[in-house]
Parts: C-alpha cells; sequence; structure tokens
C-alpha cells in the first residue's frame, strides 16, 4: 500500500518517526492508505537539477508535489539489484545521497550493480556484539565489509509481521535503532508481532459478535415475513438481503402474479423494490400490482383508481424501463444507481431468457447465462441486496418439473440460496398448482405446498397442513 503520513495537512509528520512522536496512531494512517499499482517506478526527486532534494523529505520542505514528481519517474526493472556506492573504493560514498553530492551518477554506479538473490535475508550488523554497529552505514564506516556481515545473514521467513517497538508503551522506542540502544531485545519485540492483515481475510474474532446475535436472536435473522402469504413464512423463513431466489414454471402458471404479489407484499413492509419486466411491459405490470393492491377488479371501479394510485405511489416501488433484449453491464449500472439513490434492497429480474435474447448465437448460450449469473450473484452479495430471477424451464415431457429442468447450466441452480418451482399438476379433481421449494440455503426446510388462484384480487393464497 502507499500510505501519505501526512494525511493530506501541509504540515504534516513526513515519516512514521514523526507521527508515532505527535501522538498519531499508524493503524488510523494505514486506514487511509491506498494500493500500490501494479508496478514499482524508480523516482528521481532531483528532476535533472544538480541542487535537487535528494528525498521525498526534501521535496516537501521545499514545497514541490511528490505527484508532479512521480509522474517523471520510470518503471523498475523486472529484478531487484544490490547496488554498492563505494564500487570498490575504501573512501567512497556509503549511500546515494553522499554519490550525488561528490557528483557520481547513480547511472553509472547502477551499470555495476549486481542480481538480487531470490530469497530476503534477515541482516544483524552488530554480529552478536552489544555496541556494535546498527546499521550498513556505521558498518562501513568502521571499515567492516558487507560482504562479511551478509554472510551471517539468515534466510527470511515466508510471511511478513507487523512490529510495535513501542509494545504498548505511550512512551517506548520508536523504532529498532532505539530499542537497542535502550537495552531491548529484538526477538523480545518480535515474539509479539502479529501476520500483516489482508482485507478478504478474517478470524473467529471479527465475526464473534455477528455469530452470538444469530444465536442469540434467531428470529432477526430469518429476514422480513410475508403477511400475504403468512405459510411460506414456515418454509422460507422470510426475505433475506444478500441472497438470490430463482423462480420458475410452466409459462401460464403464474409466475408473474405470484412475484408481483410478493414484491408488492414485501414493499409495504418497507423493502424498496427494483422491478426488471423484460416480458410484459411495466405498464400492464403495474396495471396487476394496483389490483392486487385494491384487491378487486378495478375495471368494475375505475372511480376508485385516483384514490387508490395515490396510495400506491407512496409505496417505495420503482420499474427499469428496459424491455427485451439487454446488455447486463446496461442493467447492473442501472441498479447500482438503485441501490443508491433509493435504497433499493429487493430486485426481480423477469425473465432471464426474454432479457439475453439475440446476445450470442445458441452454442454459446449456457456461458452467457453463467457470467450474468456470476454478475448478479456479485451484486447480491457485495451490495446486500435480495434479487428474484425468473428463469423458464425446459422444454421437456416430465409431469413435475425439478432442479434439473431448469433452463442453462447447472450454475443457475449453484449460485440460488432459493429455488421455487411452480408446479401445475393435473388431478381427478381438475388442475392444482405447487409451490415447490427445492432449494433453501438458509436452514434446509423444503416442501410443496398448494395455492389457490382469486381471479377478483389476482393473489394466490397459501395454505400449509399440519405437518409445517
Amino acid at each position: 500500500m502507499i500510505v501519505n503520513t501526512r494525511c493530506g495537512r501541509l504540515n504534516g509528520p513526513i515519516n512514521a518517526s514523526q507521527a508515532l512522536a505527535t501522538g498519531q496512531r499508524l493503524s488510523d494512517i494505514l486506514k487511509k492508505s491506498k494500493p500500490l499499482q501494479h508496478r514499482c517506478m524508480i523516482v528521481n526527486t532531483r528532476c535533472g537539477r544538480l541542487n535537487g532534494p535528494i528525498n521525498a523529505s526534501q521535496a516537501l520542505a521545499t514545497g514541490q508535489r511528490l505527484s508532479d514528481i512521480l509522474k517523471k519517474s520510470k518503471p523498475l526493472q523486472h529484478r531487484c539489484m544490490i547496488v554498492n556506492t563505494r564500487c570498490g573504493r575504501l573512501n567512497g560514498p556509503i549511500n546515494a545521497s553522499q554519490a550525488l553530492a561528490t557528483g557520481q551518477r547513480l547511472s553509472d554506479i547502477l551499470k555495476k550493480s549486481k542480481p538480487l538473490q531470490h530469497r530476503c535475508m534477515i541482516v544483524n550488523t552488530r554480529c552478536g556484539r552489544l555496541n556494535g554497529p546498527i546499521n550498513a552505514s556505521q558498518a562501513l564506516a568502521t571499515g567492516q565489509r558487507l560482504s562479511d556481515i551478509l554472510k551471517k545473514s539468515k534466510p527470511l521467513q515466508h510471511r511478513c509481521m507487523i512490529v510495535n517497538t513501542r509494545c504498548g508503551r505511550l512512551n517506548g522506542p520508536i523504532n529498532a535503532s532505539q530499542a537497542l540502544a535502550t537495552g531491548q531485545r529484538l526477538s523480545d519485540i518480535l515474539k509479539k508481532s502479529k501476520p500483516l492483515q489482508h482485507d478478504q481475510i478474517i478470524d473467529f474474532e471479527n465475526i464473534k459478535e455477528a455469530v452470538y446475535r444469530e444465536i442469540a436472536n434467531p428470529d432477526q435473522v430469518c429476514g422480513v415475513l410475508s403477511k400475504d402469504l403468512p405459510g411460506l413464512n414456515k418454509i422460507l423463513k422470510g426475505h433475506r438481503p444478500g441472497e438470490i431466489t430463482i423462480f420458475t414454471g410452466p409459462t401460464g402458471t403464474g409466475k408473474t402474479t405470484i412475484l408481483s404479489q410478493l414484491s408488492l407484499d414485501y414493499c409495504r413492509s418497507g423493502i424498496s423494490t427494483l422491478w426488471g419486466s423484460f416480458e410484459i411491459p411495466n405498464v400492464r405490470l403495474a396495471k396487476k400490482m394496483l389490483q392486487q393492491f385494491a384487491g378487486k377488479d378495478l375495471t368494475k371501479h375505475p372511480e376508485e383508481f385516483a384514490d387508490l394510485a395515490e396510495k400506491f405511489q407512496q409505496l417505495p416501488m420503482y420499474f427499469l424501463k428496459f424491455y427485451g433484449s439487454t446488455e447486463i453491464s446496461t442493467i447492473i449500472d442501472a441498479m447500482d444507481h438503485a441501490i443508491h439513490a433509493f435504497d433499493v434492497r429487493h430486485i426481480v429480474i423477469d425473465n432471464l431468457q426474454f432479457m439475453t435474447a439475440d446476445q450470442g448465437r445458441y452454442i454459446d448460450r449456457w456461458e452467457l447465462h453463467d457470467r450474468i449469473l456470476s454478475s448478479l450473484r456479485r451484486v447480491a452479495t457485495e451490495k446486500n441486496v435480495h434479487i428474484t430471477i425468473v428463469v423458464h424451464p425446459r422444454k421437456d415431457d416430465k409431469e413435475l418439473l425439478d432442479v434439473s429442468s431448469i433452463f442453462g447450466t447447472a450454475k443457475v441452480t449453484q449460485e440460488a440460496d432459493n429455488v421455487i418451482i411452480l408446479q401445475r399438476l393435473e388431478t381427478d379433481n381438475g388442475e392444482m398448482r405447487l409451490l415447490d421449494i427445492r432449494k433453501n440455503r438458509f436452514d434446509g426446510t423444503l416442501a410443496a405446498i398448494p395455492i389457490e388462484f382469486e381471479p377478483e384480487s389476482l393473489k394466490v393464497n397459501i395454505q400449509l397442513n399440519n405437518n409445517f
């Protein structure tokens, strides 16, 4: 990471030592760090001037901007090199600053550099002597050879550690030099070091409180319960953010009708909803929703439209204008806006086939669907929204559909947290429709439950038997 200890302040500390000396926490500074670009660069603070600053501190002190200096940097070669500024001379410069001060060119010095070995080493310049040199400069000043010191070095372990020389003491040493000068052992300090953290890796301590909340308050983690279809709550346990639900069933069985009713139900409970209807025009969908909202056929009561429309308009319900084949990148861009601007928590895609029509040839349709499912999975997880996707089944002769009947590859159901199949079954008493929950990642409860359709209100009723 690139760390700026000044944190935007002109007179702020220019390094970690000054930051600690002024009472700042390195953890706070590190939170504001930015990822290093994919390549390292060689930076010359002098920028071609003989008397220019020789390091970043001097550059900042003279009012220069590091951004201007970095623009003139050059890519680092693909390997690191060991550079000896003395170039074989006993009294030669011991670092780049002295070399520049004596008029030497770093380019000439670098030409004599040697490749770094494939492993890093830990070097102790004191070599076991209490009063020995504490860095390479002092070692060279006392006539020692770095080659002799390097022979006694040890390989660096395969992991990096964060070391705090203060060890919790406010006035403790701020670097290894001060720690050694006060008689402390680096080995004791290193024992208290901690592994370098990673943004995508956690341990149990990071999630302990969340685990406890789920154990102590199981009802709170179930999700928002349906008021229109309370029987469904006993199986799915509610509507939860961050999940994907796949909804399928034969054409004409009422998939859109049920999803319209459920989304309207959750919307009344405060869940802001975004509908993407790629098969049915928004006007027809909104008409169906308004009739479900009213609980009656409004064509018989047109005088009630104005009052009901005013109430319906207060619901946090939004509609995508896309219709038919639409690129997933365009859809996700609109989703992102709705999530941030309208706090959308539930997104309905109806349906996957119409949304991807005419996008690619049939032979790569599977790959296209997999890519779209991966993108939607990422949105659901990263944005913590629930996405319901309608997917048509394959055309087969099965009386009852199963998970393998869903159009597409296995990834469609693998990415899903819930899989619901609207079944149509012919019985001696006529046609029966079932909501068949085939996957429930939350707690594994599965069931096939009958539904009844009410033509007047365009709603369905669910009743569970005593076994659920």
